[in-house]
């Protein structure tokens, strides 16, 4: 559960298991608020993007997240 508290623009969460399958999507969370924000299934990650960002690429539930050039 995560709330928007001291984040000053709308963000989309994008909730991940730990084969980093998208289990659901949190869209425009309101910003400065202490409303939880969370999905129904089980996560081990979360990606914060800019509002609308999900749905303009057509980022949902049971899509497989790939990361680009990132060092482990």
């Amino acid at each position: 559960t995560f709330w928007m508290k001291n984040t000053y623009i709308p963000l989309d969460m994008i909730f991940l298991d730990a084969k980093r399958v998208v289990v659901g999507v949190v869209h425009n969370a309101e910003p400065l608020t202490l409303s939880p924000r969370r999905v129904d299934r089980p996560s081990s990650y979360v990606v914060e993007v800019p509002g609308g960002f999900a749905a303009k690429r057509g980022i949902d539930g049971g899509v497989k997240a790939r990361f680009e050039e990132l060092v482990e």
